[in-house]
């Protein structure tokens, strides 16, 4: 959702204007919750003629999946790494590899 409205936010720079579409399946339900929830307002919803869902979409915010209770959200805990963590080696360890001669000196 973050991704979303950041992209749909560069499309209004310098004060212009205009029209965000997203076209939404059931199963994408959940994003676009997120996206009004990050937003904070209300967004319209228009079915496309032709295009007409065989059942409502449900954009009110499920509870916990049954047999999973819920849990408190850390207000504090971000999903980001933080800048000054320790960063994890790369796969070549971050080892200079070894000289091998130039490119002449080399055997084909």
């Amino acid at each position: 959702a973050e991704d979303y409205v950041h992209r749909i936010g560069r499309t209004g720079r310098a004060g212009a204007e205009g029209l965000a579409v997203s076209l939404v399946a059931h199963e994408e339900a959940r994003l676009l919750r997120d996206i009004r929830r990050m937003l904070k307002q209300d967004i319209a919803i228009e079915n496309v003629a032709g295009f007409e869902p065989s059942r409502p979409l449900n954009l009110e915010s499920p509870g916990p999946a049954p047999g999973r209770p819920g849990k408190p959200r850390n207000p504090n805990h971000s999903r980001r790494p933080h800048a000054n963590a320790a960063k994890k080696p790369h796969a070549a360890g971050n080892k200079p590899r070894p000289w091998r001669g130039n490119r002449d000196q080399r055997k084909a």
